[in-house]
């Protein structure tokens, strides 16, 4: 063999040696998926088909949220003006909710819903504003799937919205710090936020809606707990059989100990 076909020769080993030392732990790194993979149990048939059976956990929330179309603006706009789709209701687990709990804790009645504004009276308030210091424990006010938590939508802030297994959806704005992400599922009275002033907010609150068929309506018949002027509210609509009649808070409602309700938030104002 010449010396140039000997370096040419030299040269091809290399490069194979190299392919292998990149290559191999390809395959390591893979082993993950491999063991997943093991996981499913093959079933002979007659045809060669086979059946899947995948382990008994739950589906992380990003992988549900994508598969449901869900955590985008378009679907946070979508929930606001329009009835959720029919799958994204069926994927709700939990309690139908009759009523809501009041999500958060010491919050005082700011603004009511309607043509309630100082400025630009002619525009509806759609929704009912909860005044609380900053840092304040956010409740989820029914059982439900969250469908967007971010702050893309114009004026809100930090936003959640939420779907409920009657096709409900609520949502609470102007929150300092986000604690869930599109596609977990919540408990009423999970903790989900705290309360800021971000987007178009005067003080620390939270801005609270509530859509049926895509149309904003009054939740303050529906609340139970809240201040003493919205618990009159619930008894009168109760009362005319408006609403179904107001619940005792269970203990399950306020899991969080009081200790947690306002602490140090490092988040945008």
């Amino acid at each position: 063999m010449t010396r140039t076909g000997l370096r040419t020769h030299l040269r091809a080993l290399a490069r194979a040696a190299l392919a292998l030392a990149l290559v191999v732990p390809m395959f390591v790194r893979l082993d993950p998926v491999a063991a997943e993979r093991a996981a499913r149990e093959p079933v002979a048939e007659a045809d060669d088909s086979f059946a899947v059976a995948w382990p008994d956990e739950p589906t992380p929330s990003p992988l549900l949220a994508d598969s449901l179309g869900i955590g985008s603006l378009r679907s946070a706009h979508d929930l606001m003006y329009a009835p959720p789709d029919p799958s994204l209701v069926a994927a709700v687990s939990g309690e139908s909710p009759a009523r809501l709990l009041w999500p958060v804790d010491g919050a005082t009645f700011g603004r009511g819903f309607g043509y309630t504004r100082e400025t630009h009276p002619e525009l509806i308030h759609s929704g009912v504003d909860m005044v609380a210091p900053r840092g304040t424990t956010v409740r989820a006010a029914a059982d439900g799937l969250v469908a967007y938590a971010n702050d893309g939508v114009r004026n809100m802030g930090n936003f959640i919205v939420i779907v409920h297994a009657n096709g409900w959806v609520t949502a609470y704005a102007h929150n300092s710090t986000l604690l869930v992400q599109p596609g977990d599922r919540v408990h009423r009275g999970d903790r989900i936020a705290l309360v800021g002033m971000t987007g178009l907010a005067h003080g620390p609150h939270v801005h609270f809606e509530m859509y049926v068929r895509g149309h904003a309506v009054d939740p303050t018949p529906l609340f139970d707990g809240g201040p003493q002027h919205v618990q009159r509210i619930a008894e009168h609509a109760a009362a005319r059989g408006l609403v179904p009649p107001p619940q005792p808070l269970r203990a399950m409602d306020r899991a969080v100990p009081g200790s947690l309700e306002r602490h140090a938030v490092a988040s945008m104002q």
